[in-house]
């Protein structure tokens, strides 16, 4: 047997604990990438390359062209 509640709660709690569910998914997201070695070597890299100048960081999709 299963058994559901309900509880009624303004909607500006209501907006306010969504808000926050959604900064923990965020940050077990950054936690997640953080935690994975091989990620972590691939940013370095490229952040390296990025100032050495060996690639160019787009300001806009536009720059693709």
């Amino acid at each position: 047997m299963t058994t559901s509640a309900y509880v009624n709660v303004p909607r500006d709690i209501f907006v306010e604990l969504v808000k926050k569910v959604e900064d923990l998914d965020a940050l077990v997201e950054t936690l997640e990438i953080l935690a994975d070695p091989d990620f972590m070597k691939s940013i370095k890299q490229g952040e390296k390359e990025l100032n050495e100048g060996k690639i160019k960081e787009l300001k806009d999709v536009s720059e693709l062209d």
